[in-house]
């Protein structure tokens, strides 16, 4: 029933999950004694679907220190840890995995991918699924993978899983621990790069840490690729690191009202450029906080759009044991963008390929590196590379139509007087100090300004005077704008 729904965020974990998962692995243990052949290790689509509310953790920890995204229908090697078993072994980015024991991935894929119930809700996931469900085992074991290398020669090789260096959040509530992953370094020129893999408390310190470490960087680029989302609370807080002012990121649209998401800036948050990496697998929080920070011009994305598996949940457990996620709400970006079902678009589209990763390095990487290194290069202020990278992805542009003047119209009744009479405060002089700012408020002919609108609508109000003297109040009208 909750698959007939078709948004994400909806999905119900059977108690018996995870103890199948281990007795698997517990049988698996017995029948192989270590034996070379992997393929009786892997867990069947079917079994893995099961477990994929809690993201497989129990598979997540031992590995070969690989990741991988689906490219034409095939597993192909993005990103080897450096110094890892796979790195050792001779895995490169743009080699492509063929086989795990027996078992061809491509198979599997195209299994999963013509699965009715899943969809595009379990797309982003398909990189956590085929690495945790099929290449991930208990520490120790070996796995043998056949793969395609860089001159498209099918090789076939062993390799020993070890302890990978991502850890396990700590569960909250009814939300399971979660596999996390941190990187922070220093690249060419001394910008910063942060990767992180979820929006959980136990990263917050290490995104503190990391951030306050890179004040003197010239930009930064946070990647976002392959973030699996977590707690909306870190979205505000993250930002409020980044933003020098407060910042709307967006709104939770309920059956009871509207609640706005803001980031408050922090002491001290790095106002240095910032670029922001997104893919297919970039999900949840990680979408939030990329669009919101986008529309507020603060950060420019480059990748390929996002998941689009946004709807705020709650989680709960029933009282068979088993855990049921549902999304409470739609989530709009300031702009008043729904997000569910179709992902976040970056700014500047980098598609990744097979050819582009056995060229060596990372094109979307790259990409954000260029974007960087030309506004250190020429100073360029917020407001100018917003207006480049507007450019960049819409060369072409016809002229607003401007449709007759603003008109407002407010009927409410007067604020009370502060000596509680019925009558109407006398009109207030138009001080200077009570006037209304409004940055980037460019006239229109024809229109009157943001500003003269506001400025007017305090004069009515009796003046600041009288304005800050009332608690409370409600103002009803009509609006009709350009």
């Amino acid at each position: 029933m909750l698959n007939e729904l078709h948004q994400s965020h909806f999905m119900v974990v059977p108690r018996e999950s995870i103890p199948q998962l281990r007795a698997i692995k517990e049988r698996v243990n017995k029948a192989t004694n270590d034996s070379d052949d992997a393929d009786s290790e892997s867990l069947e689509p079917d079994e893995a679907l099961d477990t994929l509310g809690y993201k497989l953790t129990d598979r997540l920890l031992t590995g070969i220190g690989i990741d991988v995204r689906v490219l034409q229908g095939s597993a192909v090697v993005t990103r080897v840890e450096p110094g890892s078993s796979a790195s050792r072994a001779g895995l490169r980015p743009g080699f492509v995995i063929k086989k795990v024991g027996s078992r061809s991935l491509d198979s599997v894929i195209s299994e999963i991918e013509r699965h009715p119930q899943w969809g595009a809700i379990i797309r982003p996931e398909l990189p956590v699924f085929l690495v945790a469900g099929f290449i991930n085992g208990d520490e120790s074991s070996p796995v043998q993978l056949g793969y395609l290398d860089a001159r498209n020669r099918l090789r076939t090789i062993s390799i020993k899983r070890e302890r990978l260096k991502g850890q396990m959040s700590p569960a909250i509530g009814n939300l399971p621990a979660m596999y996390v992953e941190f990187e922070a370094k220093r690249l060419p020129g001394g910008l910063g790069y942060i990767r992180f893999s979820a929006f959980v408390p136990s990263l917050m310190e290490k995104l503190c840490g990391a951030l306050r470490s890179m004040k003197d960087a010239p930009g930064i680029i946070l990647d976002l690729r392959g973030n699996q989302g977590g707690l909306l609370g870190m979205v505000g807080g993250l930002t409020g690191l980044l933003e020098t002012n407060t910042t709307l990121m967006g709104t939770m649209q309920m059956r009871s009202g509207r609640i706005p998401l803001f980031g408050f800036s922090q002491s001290d948050p790095y106002s240095g450029p910032l670029v922001i990496l997104i893919d297919g697998s970039t999900q949840s929080a990680g979408e939030m906080f990329a669009s919101g920070l986008k529309e507020a011009g603060r950060a420019t994305l480059v990748g390929v759009r996002s998941a689009g598996n946004t709807l705020p949940s709650e989680i709960k457990k029933l009282p068979t044991g088993a855990i049921f996620q549902y999304g409470f709400a739609n989530y709009e970006t300031q702009s008043g963008t729904r997000l569910e079902g179709q992902g976040v678009s970056p700014d500047i589209t980098v598609e990744l390929s097979r050819k582009a990763l056995l060229r060596g390095g990372d094109p979307q990487l790259s990409a954000a590196l260029s974007v960087l290194q030309d506004k250190v290069r020429h100073g360029k202020t917020k407001g100018d590379l917003i207006a480049e990278v507007s450019s960049i992805s819409s060369p072409t542009r016809t002229a607003p139509t401007v449709i007759g003047p603003t008109r407002i119209t407010i009927e409410s009744p007067p604020p009370a007087r502060p000596d509680k009479s019925n009558g109407p405060p006398p009109p207030a002089p138009h001080a200077a100090n009570g006037s209304v700012t409004v940055a980037n408020s460019a006239p229109v002919e024809g229109q009157p300004s943001v500003a003269s609108i506001l400025d007017r609508y305090l004069e009515a109000s009796g003046g600041l005077h009288a304005l800050e003297k009332v608690s409370n109040r409600v103002s009803t009208g009509t609006v009709e704008m350009t």
